[in-house]
């Protein structure tokens, strides 16, 4: 990854569950090339405190107190525009999730996925591609396209 990402990632996280959250940034942390330089429990809390942190990558939790992931986006994208979404999932909601990519998220994983592939869907991201977890991205592709017929 050095090799084609050659300055640190900095990583904003917005999970409501602390013990994942922990474990994410121990994870980034014991990875060189990343730096967790934010971390909140809900949309709300990171919506005023992330414009001065200027993440490359948000790892976003779609089902956070007080705000839906969704949501999240919808406030985020003007605040910080080149920052990469990636939402971060355990439920497979292909309408949910579709609405998140209308709003601006640049890939999905979902949370049974191992940290590598996080790794990788961050790559692709900041590569200016998408990423999508292979178990859902048929499903997304299929709704998505239907709906722009």
């Amino acid at each position: 990854m050095c090799d084609i990402i050659s300055y640190m990632i900095k990583v904003f996280i917005i999970e409501d569950h602390a013990i994942v959250r922990d474990g994410l940034k121990a994870l980034f942390n014991s990875v060189e090339g990343y730096s967790v330089i934010g971390e909140a429990e809900n949309g709300v809390d990171a919506i005023k405190v992330i414009k001065e942190k200027s993440p490359h990558v948000i790892i976003l939790d779609m089902n956070l107190p007080l705000m839906h992931g969704s949501d999240v986006i919808k406030e985020l994208r003007p605040l910080v525009p080149s920052s990469k979404i990636i939402i971060l999932t355990g439920i497979m909601d292909v309408n949910r999730i579709a609405e998140a990519i209308r709003r601006g998220a640049s890939g999905v994983i979902m949370k049974p996925s191992p940290f590598s592939e996080l790794r990788e869907a961050i790559v692709a991201i900041l590569k200016g591609g998408l990423y999508f977890s292979p178990s859902i991205s048929r499903q997304i592709i299929k709704k998505l396209s239907i709906e722009e017929r």
